[in-house]
């Protein structure tokens, strides 16, 4: 028994060191309700100022926050900020059909207050889309805001 004991104690040391190179739905989700405290604690322009820092507590791997208005204005891009004040069409890297296709149904979803999208999200490698997933929430009836994981993602650094 002490052996089996020692067995699992490696193999709980060994799964503890393992990091999904990508995010989960879970964790989307998570960063979103933590996003949501976050408002209540600053207030929407202080959080907007964190949510959008390259560097900030609000990007894990390739888990970022977005915000977008109900027109396609980014008011938030933890990944890109340059794109906040910019709207979603004019964007070269996303094709339209994406933007019509996110904002379609992230404005459906944040007008019943919450939810998950799906969406094909544009890729370095791939411009044509990435199958991805978004959980989305109305921060008003104006704003929405999400987080998105790739879906067919599980690969390990």
């Amino acid at each position: 028994s002490r052996t089996l004991v020692s067995q699992a104690e490696s193999l709980r040391r060994s799964v503890a060191l393992i990091k999904l190179r990508h995010g989960t739905a879970d964790q989307a989700q998570a960063l979103v309700e933590r996003a949501l405290t976050r408002i209540t604690e600053v207030g929407w322009m202080g959080a907007c100022a964190e949510f959008n820092d390259r560097h900030g507590p609000f990007i894990d791997r390739d888990l970022y926050l977005f915000g977008l208005n109900r027109e396609g204005v980014y008011t938030v891009m933890g990944k890109h900020p340059e794109w906040v004040g910019h709207n979603i069409a004019e964007i070269d890297l996303i094709p339209s059909s994406i933007s019509n296709e996110l904002v379609g149904h992230a404005q459906h979803i944040s007008s019943i207050g919450k939810g998950w999208v799906e969406y094909d999200g544009p890729g370095i490698d791939n411009p044509h889309g990435l199958r991805k997933m978004a959980y989305v929430v109305a921060i008003d009836e104006d704003t929405f805001l999400g987080c998105g994981f790739l879906k067919q993602s599980t690969a390990i650094a």
